[in-house]
């Protein structure tokens, strides 16, 4: 016994395999860009206070941005979340000229908590799931 398979069109089909990966590549970055959202989100709040650095004028919470999620040549992608003001790296690491120990991270711990108890995964599937739905 013979099975003949014929595949007419072919060109059709082929494009909806490019419209299918151009629609997961936008949920992806869609998803990771709401994930770096969130961290903003917590590490505004870090940076507000005890424990934590005083706040004076609210600068260096104002400065945390996050940049829109994209692909990298090696295909994985990422989210760049930062505080912008020049000071924003000696608050989350110290600085030589503070007392030994002192320092008020408040990046690294939003991305971390947020890791740990499954906020952005939640939010990455949720993201990723409402944007393939269209």
């Amino acid at each position: 016994m013979t099975v003949r398979l014929s595949i007419t069109n072919l060109n059709d089909v082929l494009a909806s395999f490019d419209a299918t990966e151009d629609a997961m590549e936008q949920a992806v970055q869609y998803a990771i860009t709401l994930s770096g959202l969130a961290v903003e989100r917590q590490a505004k709040q870090n940076a507000s206070g005890r424990p934590g650095p005083n706040v004076r004028t609210g600068n260096l919470r104002r400065s945390i941005t996050t940049k829109n999620g994209q692909r990298g040549f090696d295909g994985s992608y990422s989210v760049e979340v930062a505080g912008t003001m020049v000071y924003a790296r000696a608050v989350e690491f110290g600085h030589p000229k503070w007392k030994p120990g002192v320092k008020y991270p408040y990046l690294g711990p939003a991305a971390r908590d947020l890791s740990k108890n499954g906020t952005l995964s939640r939010v990455f599937t949720t993201a990723l799931a409402t944007r393939l739905k269209g």
